[in-house]
């Protein structure tokens, strides 16, 4: 319903009332692969503006919970996207569509993260400190191992002459290792939980 309102200079205009969509909410719950409730988690909140697929403005960070359960009230209609962090799991994240006045429930499910440990060496076996590692999967495209979540990025770390890249997702990788002129290529399978 459309009404025109005329409002004049020092006075007051009353009876005015404005029908607003009602808000909307997400019931979200994070679980890990078995089914259980995902513990020690932190969300992340994002706005989908309309008929894109990119990522809007950050609404939201809710810091971490010891249960995997939020309630996100008074949520206007429209695509969001949430994301989860839990330490030691890969990033998992889900567009949702939040209706006018009703609630909606959404689940995303956390994989325990993997880890790649490479040892690399030159030609008389001697260590390569300056050593680059990239990977891909197995479309040979680069990995994005955040889950679309832009500031969490897996950690790699040397440790001992050891280059060892944690909070990797389950699955197989082609990597390519750089050193100044020098390159070399390896295959590996990141299985949940364990080293590769």
């Amino acid at each position: 319903i459309r009404r025109d309102i005329v409002v004049e200079e020092g006075k007051t205009t009353e009876g005015v009332d404005f029908l607003l969509d009602p808000p909307g909410s997400i019931h979200l719950r994070a679980k890990n692969a078995d089914g259980t409730t995902a513990e020690h988690v932190r969300l992340r909140l994002w706005e989908m503006p309309s008929g894109t697929r990119r990522e809007g403005m950050e609404l939201e960070v809710i810091e971490e919970k010891e249960s995997g359960a939020h309630d996100l009230q008074r949520l206007a209609p429209g695509q969001y996207k949430v994301g989860v962090i839990s330490e030691g799991d890969v990033p998992a994240s889900l567009v949702v569509e939040v209706k006018a006045g009703a609630p909606t429930d959404a689940v995303v499910v956390v994989q325990k993260a993997g880890y790649l440990a490479l040892w690399v060496t030159g030609e008389a076996g001697k260590v390569v400190e300056d050593a680059d590692v990239q990977l891909t999967n197995p479309k040979g495209e680069a990995v994005d191992p955040t889950g679309g979540m832009p500031d969490v990025v897996p950690k790699a770390r040397r440790q001992e002459g050891w280059i060892i890249i944690s909070g990797l997702a389950p699955g197989p990788y082609t990597g390519e290792v750089t050193s100044g002129e020098r390159k070399g290529r390896f295959e590996a399978t990141v299985v949940e939980g364990e080293m590769a």
